[in-house]
């Protein structure tokens, strides 16, 4: 399990977002989690608690040990919680009446880091920095308006014997694509598959191309990779430049002071550009629904706010 209830932040979180809120404030020395399921409750009335490890390393520093949430020692949880189940799930050898193939598609689906099953766009109006689809309680029902569009990701979830994870975080989807491509053999990674609401299953190998080889394929509609050649800095703006060309022509990305000013998680990229700036790092960015301008010298990439870019460093 990875996701727990955050008493600082009011609300259920993935241990990605957990990492992700406690980088980008500075109110909280660390924070404090209980179980999702508010029916876990010690013999005084308290809820149980759930450990967090590793959420407090900054994003712009690699960590070997994976940020997770483990269950609190002598701690108790409902029968019906879905720690104790998952727990049982991932120790379990075939249940009964679980086929050969639901079996090796549940073992593969434990295998997968940072898994996502459900992934939502993101959207200009959408000023929720998460979606977790609960605030409803196991079975995670967003309250989104595309929501019936996943139900067979949330289906195919349960009928393995677990709980459906979504996300409307491009850096969630990105971290899954890095972190499993890395781990897997190339024939597990083509086989890993996530639902857009409305769009329906998706393959994650092929949900993630080069810029320049797509840039004008108006099929596509994943994530554009491009890797950084130049960073130029305008206040708290910024320009990237990317190393590879169309047409001959350089490919740029800018976003201005105003966008950064107002994004809620500005304070990631600041940190990650600065790095970038100050080490030997290399910079690759990861994008959605852009659109490509042509300028007299050069292609201007064009995305509606910084929910729809991700950047990593190398």
């Amino acid at each position: 399990m990875d996701i727990a209830y955050c008493v600082e932040l009011g609300k259920k979180v993935y241990i990605d977002d957990a990492r992700r809120e406690f980088a980008n404030q500075s109110l909280h020395e660390k924070f404090h989690f209980l179980c999702s399921d508010p029916c876990c409750c010690q013999e005084n009335g308290k809820r149980t608690q759930i450990q967090a490890t590793h959420y407090t390393t900054p994003l712009n520093e690699s960590t070997k040990q994976t940020p997770t949430f483990k269950l609190y020692p002598r701690q108790h949880h409902s029968n019906n919680c879905d720690w104790i189940k998952d727990a049982l799930y991932s120790q379990q050898a075939r249940k009964p009446g679980e086929s050969v193939e639901q079996y090796q598609q549940r073992v593969f689906k434990q295998k997968l880091i940072h898994r996502i099953d459900i992934f939502e766009r993101p959207t200009e109006t959408d000023n929720a920095a998460i979606i977790i689809a609960d605030d409803a309680p196991s079975d995670f029902e967003s309250s989104s308006p595309n929501s019936s569009g996943s139900s067979s990701a949330k289906r195919s979830a349960s009928s393995l014997g677990l709980i459906s994870r979504r996300s409307n975080q491009l850096e969630n989807l990105v971290r899954m694509y890095i972190e499993n491509k890395k781990k897997l053999s190339d024939e597990e990674f083509e086989q890993v598959t996530f639902e857009i609401p409305g769009e329906g299953i998706q393959r994650l190998c092929w949900f993630f191309r080069r810029f320049y080889k797509v840039w004008d394929n108006t099929r596509f509609n994943g994530v554009y990779i491009a890797e950084v050649s130049k960073l130029e800095r305008f206040g708290k703006g910024f320009k990237l430049t990317f190393n590879k060309r169309i047409e001959n022509k350089y490919v740029t990305l800018y976003m201005d002071s105003h966008q950064m000013k107002t994004y809620c998680y500005r304070r990631t990229f600041e940190d990650i550009l600065n790095l970038y700036e100050q080490e030997d790092y290399r910079l690759k960015a990861y994008f959605i629904s852009p659109t490509f301008n042509e300028r007299a010298y050069n292609y201007e990439v064009v995305i509606p706010s910084l929910k729809f870019l991700s950047l990593v460093l190398l």
